[in-house]
């Protein structure tokens, strides 16, 4: 439900205290009657499904709320709010101790929105110190926009989904959130997405190699007659390739027929290279 003052501007009627809001504003410009104008929606049949968007309308509630992870998980809740409240928005201030944002309407249509929050030094906590609640720029309604959206935002929305199926692309990450947050965000997000997600989830390349050599040492414990070999550039101190041979396949080789067939594959991720695998098979033809 919005409103509309001549001479003011734009409301919206999500709780009570808008509708006090618009109830004094009527007092103080003595203005007898305003039209409200009701958005509805057609209602399919069985009922539509909810939005996973829906709770973020309360994220942001009012003076006093508390964020224990800091600036970071403050803004994260402006943004995700904003994003539902059908607004945008700009930042006044934005450092690691406080944090200042205002209605992106505040200079065109003078909007009054405005939130304020600051760190509490005595246990790292931020809260919400200060906050004018009302627009008065005619905003209030769900938006598609992903102008504060980002990849890593959008990766921690994604984590579960991605957790249990992580054969997922880019395409399918966008029919996702059209489907089950209205929203429109771009393949090259989807991508940095799928990318942030799976070094959260799985863990990053590159820092995968780091732990080779304790890999191999508990290759060694578990099968005492298990190979490897690692091999390093002295130089630059960086893994050049390995070779490794758990114990029990090695056990296994000596009831497989005496040939041997060494397969290669390319690898196609962030760290090119290839990939050797020695087959046998055995008198059932089982490899």
């Amino acid at each position: 439900m919005s409103y509309n003052i001549p001479g003011v501007g734009e409301g919206v009627l999500g709780d009570d205290d808008d509708v006090l809001f618009m109830l004094s504003s009527m007092r103080e410009l003595s203005i007898s009657r305003i039209d409200v104008v009701i958005k509805r929606e057609w209602v399919i049949v069985g009922g539509p499904p909810q939005l996973m968007t829906a709770s973020w309308a309360n994220l942001i509630t009012d003076v006093g709320e508390v964020f224990e992870d800091g600036a970071k998980d403050f803004r994260k809740a402006l943004c995700l709010y904003a994003i539902e409240m059908g607004f945008e928005f700009q930042y006044v201030k934005n450092k690691r101790v406080k944090v200042t944002a205002v209605c992106k309407d505040r200079d065109v249509k003078d909007c009054m929105w405005r939130i304020h929050a600051s760190i509490e030094h005595a246990n790292g906590f931020f809260y919400i110190r200060r906050y004018v609640k009302h627009h008065t720029c005619g905003c209030g309604f769900p938006t598609s926009s992903k102008k504060r959206l980002t990849f890593d935002i959008i990766a921690e929305l994604m984590m579960s989904e991605l957790r249990s199926k992580p054969e997922w692309v880019a395409n399918d990450v966008v029919v996702h959130a059209k489907l089950h947050f209205c929203i429109d965000i771009s393949y090259y997000v989807c991508w940095r997405t799928i990318q942030a997600s799976k070094e959260h989830i799985f863990g990053d390349y590159t820092t995968s190699y780091s732990y080779l050599p304790s890999y191999f040492d508990e290759l060694g414990r578990t099968n005492p007659k298990s190979a490897y070999h690692l091999d390093i550039d002295q130089a630059t101190n960086r893994f050049r390739r390995c070779f490794f041979a758990v114990g029990a396949c090695l056990m296994g080789f000596k009831s497989c027929r005496p040939v041997l067939s060494v397969d290669g594959t390319f690898l196609k991720e962030k760290h090119r290279g290839i990939l050797l695998v020695t087959v046998g098979k055995d008198g059932q033809n089982g490899e």
